[in-house]
């Protein structure tokens, strides 16, 4: 079975797995913040669920938390680590309440309350220049509504773990890939990537600023295949649904029957509507989604930025047809976009969609 269909669908880990030590690529301070950076946590609860899975737990948090409980952590196989367990009946975090609150989030200070959770939506990607500071979009909190401005206090709190240090999620060093088998230094991909950052905070249409056409050609298998494979494999959990949306899109697109899928993010959805009383306009989130996907760097590590680009440019058309069918079923469109924008960032951020921007065509 190739890389793009694995057997299992493996949902992302919300925190840092890579090591802290010193790295040859890329320097983790500065803290560097894009300008227009956003992020307000309005405890709509959707990162507290199985989304994606929830850790590293360290050793002296699994202590910590036993004293409340002895079943609230477990090891993950193919994360390698300790994570928060979720809840059978309701695919939330073991101290996530009905009002989608976390328990022991004050409770001293949230000194119980696992570092990882702290750091999430945060991402951190060491470079020459600095600690390139992102945000993942998994989350309604960020696609619905309207953030407020990201002060550095507030990333310093969030990435720096207990003894102070800073642990990254990626690296990036001085040969950044435009294209297979070209790369140019860091400095010289800065050049080519401000203009492209200014006009999506300026807050042009991302389709129009990556000009890219979607669903480029795959060196190995077909979009079809693809999105067959994602339909098999899904299952009940917010993450597993993502996936059955996603593919369900695409196989569609492709000609085949429609396909069904449920939406089991709608408790925390609600409670944003809730908060977000009148239609806004979801143009920026969608802006600002793309500028983190180019900013974070992430996919350095399985594409280049030709790829990045076309893959952006498909997710979005993926995210459109998504909104589509949520607003034919009575969605209100601001809600229906944003949780168009959450699916196929979740989806973005998992093995199975790495593998296919592995396989994209550079040209048309």
């Amino acid at each position: 079975m190739s890389e793009m269909t694995p057997k299992t669908p493996e949902a992302p880990t919300s925190g840092a797995t890579e090591g802290a030590g010193e790295a040859p690529l890329g320097r983790l301070e500065p803290l560097l913040l894009r300008p227009g950076a956003a992020y307000t946590c309005f405890g709509d609860g959707l990162c507290c669920a199985d989304m994606h899975v929830i850790g590293p737990v360290s050793s002296k948090e699994r202590q910590r938390l036993a004293l409340l409980s002895d079943e609230a952590v477990r090891w993950a196989e193919h994360a390698e680590c300790h994570v928060l367990v979720m809840r059978a009946d309701t695919g939330t975090c073991f101290f996530n309440g009905e009002d989608g609150l976390c328990a022991i989030h004050e409770p001293m200070d949230g000194m119980l309350k696992p570092r990882v959770c702290h750091r999430f939506p945060f991402v951190l990607t060491g470079t020459p220049e600095g600690g390139r500071v992102s945000l993942e979009h998994r989350c309604s909190c960020q696609t619905f509504g309207a953030p407020g401005p990201l002060d550095e206090a507030t990333a310093e709190r969030a990435l720096r773990g207990e003894a102070g240090g800073l642990r990254p999620n990626h690296r990036v060093g001085d040969a950044v890939p435009l294209r297979e088998g070209e790369t140019v230094s860091f400095a010289a991909y800065r050049a080519i990537e401000e203009p492209l950052l200014a006009r999506l905070e300026a807050g042009e249409d991302p389709r129009a600023v990556l000009d890219r056409a979607p669903f480029p050609a795959l060196s190995e298998g077909s979009w079809g295949g693809f999105g067959e494979a994602m339909l098999d494999a899904a299952g009940e959990t917010r993450f597993e649904m993502a996936l059955r949306a996603v593919g369900a899109v695409i196989v569609a697109r492709e000609g085949g029957e429609p396909e069904a899928w449920g939406r089991p993010w709608t408790p925390a959805f609600d409670r944003a509507e809730a908060r977000v009383a009148e239609p806004i306009d979801p143009g920026p989130a969608y802006a600002r989604w793309a500028v983190d996907a180019i900013w974070s760097l992430m996919w350095t590590g399985y594409g280049t930025l030709e790829k990045v680009r076309r893959e952006l440019c498909t997710r979005l058309a993926i995210a459109d047809d998504l909104r589509d069918a949520l607003v034919e079923q009575g969605v209100r469109g601001d809600r229906a976009a944003a949780e168009a924008l959450t699916v196929v960032d979740l989806v973005g951020t998992s093995d199975w969609w790495e593998g296919a921007v592995k396989r994209m065509a550079e040209t048309d």
